[in-house]
């Protein structure tokens, strides 16, 4: 839990400058979870993908989501929203 403790620190630094887009790539590219810390929020459905909320606050959310083999959704945006995804564990096909 640590590990993600420190993330939501982090996160909160990078509201406190808008969240610059290279700074925060950066980081979310270089940091290492545990996927035990993970496990904690980690549910699955098995017809469609669940949405976990690990912390949020006024300036971002942090969520694990998980999604089952084979699910579809369509690209989309968040108007108005910076928004970073990496995939923890599996693929994702795009």
């Amino acid at each position: 839990m640590d590990m993600i403790n420190n993330l939501i620190t982090d996160l909160k630094r990078f509201a406190k400058k808008d969240f610059p887009i290279d700074r925060v790539s950066a980081h979310l590219k270089s940091i290492k979870i545990n996927h035990p810390d993970l496990m904690r929020f980690t549910f699955f459905n098995k017809s469609m993908y669940t949405r976990n909320l690990i912390h949020r606050e006024k300036s971002f959310e942090l969520m694990l989501i998980c999604w089952p083999p084979q699910t579809h959704a369509p690209i989309h945006g968040h108007e108005g929203e910076k928004c970073w995804a990496r995939v923890e564990r599996g693929n994702l096909q795009i």
